[in-house]
């Protein structure tokens, strides 16, 4: 996937990102994550504003 990644101490490490997956496809990428406490809040909003197909609300 190519994903982000970092190396310290001899460890190769993924970047902060966020996926949104749906039935195995990624469908958004959130990245870079910054501030990352806010991050949750964001990922809410988007779903919020893009349900699943068939779905007309998030509860």
């Amino acid at each position: 996937m190519r994903l982000p990644m970092f190396e310290v101490a001899s460890m190769r490490l993924l970047k902060r990102l966020t996926l949104v997956l749906r039935d195995g496809v990624v469908e958004h990428v959130f990245y870079p994550v910054f501030p990352p406490d806010k991050n949750a809040e964001e990922v809410l909003h988007w779903l919020a504003a893009h349900p699943a197909r068939g779905e007309d609300s998030r509860t």
